[in-house]
């Protein structure tokens, strides 16, 4: 059985998370003017954190993170790392972790508590945040519809939706409907500056997606990016759609990932992505 947080599809999710929080925290290390974020300071969440154990084959989130904070540190950017894992065994292991890292005393902190009683210290408008979700699936969604709506708008994202790990579309319909509001409102609270990137692994059967909020501008570089890895990670690569400048597609997919193959056959518009688009 594979460990959970360790599978075919782990090292993809950490490079995904590597390009797109050292890109951010570069920029606000390196050309703080080109960026309208402040790090005030640069705070990077991660609300489910893990053991941290890294591997000769296998990489962890609080390791990838804590590598970007030392480059904000190195350049004196202020940068603040929290860290949450609500299992406590988990935790223990992650703190033993983090203890054997060299970093900025009082600059790391590590939570063990559910990461939907957490809520963000906001410094200011401007303030740079980056935060990563990554749950074992989407049934384990650890943002409130109150977080997602409170997150402060310099707000940078990355969300894992793991929507069929172990046969979880066999929850009703009415279950899973809670999958549809939590995208909903991170669609409604979108500022004007940021994208949403949807990123779907083609004819996966646990049917994993990735959610990115990233300034605007980036979009069409991402996409090429990450359609480049996915075609090297998986044997029919990713398919992408931006939600701004394709929201039929972009609503379709999330459809896609969220429905099963009988309810989409029923929709009384067919959608744009086949029922079959995991098989």
């Amino acid at each position: 059985m594979t460990k959970v947080g360790r599978s075919s599809r782990t090292p993809f999710k950490h490079w995904l998370l590597d390009k797109e929080l050292g890109r951010i925290t570069g920029i606000l290390a390196n050309n703080p003017s080109r960026c309208p974020a402040t790090a005030s300071p640069f705070h990077i969440i991660d609300l489910c954190a893990g053991d941290g154990v890294v591997t000769e084959t296998h990489d962890a989130s609080p390791a990838i993170i804590l590598k970007h904070a030392k480059h904000a540190w190195t350049r004196n950017t202020p940068c603040r790392v929290t860290l949450i894992e609500r299992n406590e065994h988990t935790c223990a292991s992650l703190w033993q972790h983090i203890l054997l890292e060299t970093v900025q005393q009082g600059c790391v902190e590590v939570l063990n508590q559910d990461a939907r009683e957490y809520e963000i210290p906001i410094t200011g408008p401007s303030q740079a945040i980056f935060i990563n979700c990554d749950p074992n699936h989407m049934a384990d969604f650890p943002m409130t519809e109150q977080g997602i709506a409170m997150l402060p708008p310099m707000t940078t994202l990355l969300v894992t939706m793991g929507c069929n790990v172990g046969g979880l579309k066999r929850l009703s319909l009415e279950e899973r409907r809670r999958w549809f509001e939590w995208v909903g409102l991170i669609k409604a609270t979108l500022p004007r500056w940021h994208d949403l990137l949807l990123v779907i692994i083609v004819r996966d059967n646990h049917q994993w997606g990735y959610l990115l909020r990233l300034p605007a501008p980036w979009i069409t570089e991402t996409r090429a990016r990450i359609e480049k890895q996915g075609d090297r990670d998986f044997p029919h690569g990713v398919t992408t759609v931006p939600y701004r400048s394709d929201r039929h597609g972009f609503d379709d997919l999330i459809d896609a990932l969220f429905l099963t193959s009988e309810e989409l056959r029923v929709r009384k518009n067919p959608p744009l992505f086949s029922p079959d688009f995991f098989q």
